[in-house]
């Protein structure tokens, strides 16, 4: 993923639907900051509808209290057309088979019923629920 995908992800970060359960929307340039620093850093994929050349979402993998957790956004407007599913079926086979992991997790707010159910279609189980952020989370794990 190169900076050139910064001003069609950061479009992400100002969608309250997208950012209902993910802390809100963020300010334009605080949306561009954001993208920028997730666009540098390794393991992150921007999600491009190729037939109409536009970014629709972003998949991630990142450490997450010395695990790696799959993390992703996508625009409303791609909800329900299974984009989010494959893309994230993808980077889970990719850190299984390149990185030579043995489990990923996932944390989404107890309140985000289509995460859940996305994660769950991932073959992802919800091992604990805590506190973060002022909301109930679920974690999720899949083990190769």
């Amino acid at each position: 993923m190169g900076t050139s995908d910064c001003a069609e992800l950061a479009e992400l970060w100002t969608q309250p639907r997208v950012r209902e359960y993910l802390g809100g929307v963020l300010p334009q340039e605080e949306a561009l900051k954001r993208t920028a620093s997730i666009v540098a850093r390794p393991n992150t994929w921007a999600v491009e509808l190729i037939e109409q050349d536009k970014v629709i979402g972003i998949v991630t993998l990142s450490e997450r209290d010395h695990e790696t957790e799959i993390s992703y956004m996508f625009l409303p407007e791609c909800w329900g057309n299974g984009y989010a599913l494959e893309s994230c079926r993808a980077v889970v086979k990719f850190a299984f088979d390149a990185l030579g992991l043995s489990e990923v997790i996932a944390v989404t707010q107890s309140a985000n019923e289509p995460s859940r159910r996305l994660l769950v279609a991932l073959g992802m189980s919800p091992v604990r629920t805590f506190v973060e952020f002022d909301a109930e989370q679920v974690e999720y794990r899949l083990k190769r």
